[in-house]
């Protein structure tokens, strides 16, 4: 993208949705499956032996691994997703000025940026697009999930609105382009990378 663009091309651009920071989670509601995995898990850790002669001797194990396998897929598959969207941030300072700490909150912490009883919820109402709702209605979700599952909502919310500063880098391409000597840069040429680089890593 150029360096030459008009502030009137700047403006477009961040008024644009595709350019508005987005964040996203994704929580598993149906604890039910979680207990019965675990309860799976425990089964088979349980058991005497493990590895192939015991997996003969006793087909339960076999049964019990691809059971557990099942019920992994299943809670991938019935995780719910929540995305948020930036807010702005003016938007996001004017939220915070609503809910700022009380004199106690301040006095056990001082550096504390917000009323943590308060603003959580309205983060969440505030910018999340995926399931609109209303700030009675996301107190609800407060009370009704448990700390890990509306703290990982919370958390979504604030890196729609605050993160974003540093561009990604994956890992993964980074390995793989050093294993075949690029050091991090795009190959020159065309030409595949030799399988056998990976293989003898």
């Amino acid at each position: 993208m150029s360096d030459a663009q008009s502030i009137e091309d700047v403006l477009a651009l961040a008024d644009s949705p595709e350019f508005t920071r987005t964040s996203s989670c994704r929580i598993l509601l149906n604890q039910a499956i979680l207990a019965e995995h675990s309860a799976l898990d425990a089964e088979l850790r349980d058991m005497p032996a493990t590895g192939r002669e015991a997996m003969e001797s006793d087909p339960r194990m076999l049964e019990l691994a691809k059971r557990l396998a099942e019920l992994e897929q299943r809670m991938e598959s019935e995780k719910t997703e929540f995305r948020f969207r930036s807010i702005g941030r003016k938007g996001w300072q004017d939220l915070l000025n609503k809910h700022r700490p009380t004199r106690a909150q301040t006095e056990a912490d001082k550096r504390t940026p917000f009323n943590p009883e308060t603003f959580p919820a309205a983060a969440v109402a505030a910018t999340c697009v995926s399931h609109p709702m209303t700030l009675s209605q996301a107190k609800e979700l407060e009370q009704k999930l448990n700390t890990s599952q509306f703290d990982s909502l919370f958390a979504a919310a604030v890196d729609a609105n605050v993160g974003g500063l540093d561009s990604p880098k994956s890992a993964a391409a980074s390995m793989i382009l050093g294993l075949n000597g690029a050091s991090g840069r795009l190959p020159t040429t065309t030409s595949a990378p030799e399988v056998s680089s990976l293989d003898d890593a």
